[in-house]
């Protein structure tokens, strides 16, 4: 049997419901940091923040590389993906987050690709623990 051992501990505060909320820092242009609630989604392929979050980094959206999203209930959005740097619990990253601007307040999302598969996850949900640790 492997053992993991992680770097990092964060508790969380879910509401009572299942969400595993975390807050990132994120650079926008001119490195200004901007601090950002988020919930991990590893059922999301994608990060995926809402476009209010594009306007404050300074990202034109439309310039970005185009993706079509779908939600859980099957409507179906242009957006946009943007590499991010972002900062978790002192790690720093580099992302693609899709914004959609035709879509109005999108929970932000840290999906698959580029954050999760960056890092190893841990959960003691029962305690409301995340645990972290570089892949």
């Amino acid at each position: 049997m492997q053992v993991v051992f992680y770097d990092l501990e964060h508790d969380y505060d879910s509401d009572g419901n299942h969400d595993i909320p975390v807050e990132v820092i994120l650079n926008g242009q001119g490195n200004t940091p901007v601090v950002i609630d988020a919930i991990i989604d590893t059922g999301a392929s994608i990060s995926l923040f809402d476009k209010s979050v594009a306007q404050l980094l300074g990202i034109d959206i439309p310039t970005g590389k185009p993706l079509k999203v779908r939600t859980a209930s099957n409507d179906e959005y242009d957006a946009y993906i943007h590499p991010v740097d972002l900062e978790f619990l002192g790690l720093a990253l580099n992302i693609p987050i899709a914004f959609c601007p035709a879509w109005d307040d999108v929970t932000n999302l840290l999906g698959m690709e580029g954050f999760a598969e960056a890092l190893q996850l841990g959960l003691k949900h029962a305690e409301r623990t995340l645990l972290v640790r570089r892949a």
